[in-house]
């Protein structure tokens, strides 16, 4: 029989990691004990199988049917704000939106919002501004004491220079009364209404009669002290009396 052939062959590991050189009669594909490292279906984490043999494999990189499954749960990097995990294995492509719900409350502290944590995460200022609101009247008191006008809302109430609240007004005398706007006196403490001429007149016409009319004396009416009673034996048979006593006649 023919030797066995020696002529040196180049021949690859299983996973096309490396070469090494045989004799034509002894070369055959082995194992190189490096780890796979294709990239599995997920997209995001290897092979970690010893190299072995592939096949079904779309190219070079790619894992093939004897590579193992990602069992890993997804752990892409969440949207900016969003503080929960995926709920899918892991998988390539982005991840679905987050349908966890928010649990907040309003600007005014008063009542509790729930949002969509995707809807919320991905919104702009001004539209987070309108989910956060409950859409009632401001409970905050703006220091004139008057409610704010606005409805609730985050940072500063409205103005006091701006509050339009109705606030009754009186004249010195109290004769005129009108309503003005908050801000139109906010500034003037204890603001009166000027007193008009009217007013002046009725004030004249007061002080003449209070200086006419005359001083009505009241008399005064003497007040005797109550009798004291004295308890003595000749005023007990002064005040005794015998009833029904019948006067003796002489005959």
């Amino acid at each position: 029989p023919c030797p066995l052939c020696q002529v040196p062959i180049t021949v690859s590991c299983f996973g096309q990691h490396r070469t090494e050189t045989f004799a034509c009669s002894s070369a055959h594909p082995f194992c190189c004990g490096q780890v796979c490292g294709r990239i599995l279906k997920c997209r995001n984490h290897l092979c970690s199988r010893p190299c072995h043999i592939v096949t079904n494999a779309a190219n070079t990189t790619d894992a093939g049917a004897e590579c193992i499954q990602c069992e890993e749960m997804c752990t892409k990097e969440r949207p900016v704000g969003c503080q929960h995990s995926c709920p899918l294995a892991c998988h390539p492509n982005n991840c679905p939106p987050c349908k966890q719900r928010l649990r907040m409350r309003c600007h005014c502290n008063t009542e509790v919002i729930y949002s969509n944590c995707q809807t919320f995460t991905t919104a702009t200022e001004t539209e987070k501004e309108k989910i956060k609101s409950c859409c009632k009247p401001c409970t905050k008191k703006l220091t004139c004491g008057h409610s704010c006008a606005y409805s609730c809302h985050s940072g500063p109430c409205l103005p006091i220079n701006n509050c339009v609240q109705a606030v009754q007004v009186r004249c010195v005398c109290k004769r005129i009364n009108q309503e003005l706007p908050c801000h139109e006196i906010n500034t003037i403490k204890n603001y009166r209404l000027p007193c008009d001429e009217l007013c002046a007149e009725l004030k004249k016409n007061r002080m003449a009669t209070a200086s006419s009319s005359p001083v009505i004396q009241t008399p005064v009416e003497e007040i005797k002290p109550p009798a004291v009673e004295i308890d003595s034996p000749l005023a007990k048979r002064k005040n005794r009396k015998t009833p029904n006593s019948e006067p003796i006649s002489t005959t």
